[in-house]
């Protein structure tokens, strides 16, 4: 594998990820969250985990490049379009069915 390749990708994936974040969460469907608002952190307290949230969101990129890697490097391994396609509707499934678990709060 090559590595500063995967770092790269990690990198790009994590800008790529907060901009779409903040162009869906932040301006399209903004006034969506206000309802129910008090579920919410404050700035501050998002401000004080934000560098946790970074690096966690880096991590799990990075993790996934590599599993990418991994998937695609295999000897029957078909196309990479393909195969990126398949690993992102595989990815798809897994956060769809992961996300409402862990934004539950008991």
């Amino acid at each position: 594998m090559n590595y500063p390749r995967l770092a790269i990708a990690a990198v790009v994936g994590t800008i790529v990820y907060f901009a779409w974040g903040y162009l869906i969460e932040g301006w399209l469907i903004r006034d969506h969250f206000v309802p129910s608002q008090v579920v919410y952190r404050n700035i501050s307290a998002m401000q004080k985990y934000m560098p946790l949230g970074l690096l966690s969101s880096l991590l799990a990129i990075f993790m996934m490049a590599v599993i990418y890697a991994k998937v695609s490097a295999a000897p029957d391994a078909v196309s990479g379009a393909t195969s990126g396609v398949f690993f992102g509707l595989l990815f798809g499934i897994f956060a769809a069915c992961i996300h409402p678990i862990s934004n539950s709060s008991p």
